[in-house]
């Protein structure tokens, strides 16, 4: 097998550990999926190929479908979150929770 960047056959296999994060507004606490691929290196140029193990890919396959509250949001509320511009509930009687009744 050659380099599919460079053409080297300079290539090694590594065991590896990464850490896969799911960003964005839809997934905020989400801790990520650690993957164990091994990664093949190009000695060359150093480009690098893994592919995402199948019980870690079914993982973050699950994690990556949307949240409920994005399914089922009302648009304006959906718009927010995904603008990062969401806050917390607005009415009067939330405010009173939030700062002790104040």
């Amino acid at each position: 097998m050659s380099c599919p960047s460079c053409g080297s056959m300079n290539l090694a296999e590594f065991p590896t550990e990464i850490m896969i994060h799911l960003g964005g507004p839809a997934h905020p606490t989400d801790p990520g999926v650690m993957v164990f691929p091994k990664v093949l290196v190009c000695s060359n140029c150093g480009a690098s190929r893994f592919s995402t193990p199948e019980a870690e890919l079914q993982m973050l396959r699950e994690r990556m479908r949307p949240a409920t509250s994005l399914d089922t949001g009302d648009r304006g509320s959906r718009s927010e979150l995904l603008s990062g511009q969401a806050t917390a509930d607005k009415s009067p009687a939330a405010k009173n929770c939030i700062d002790g009744g104040r």
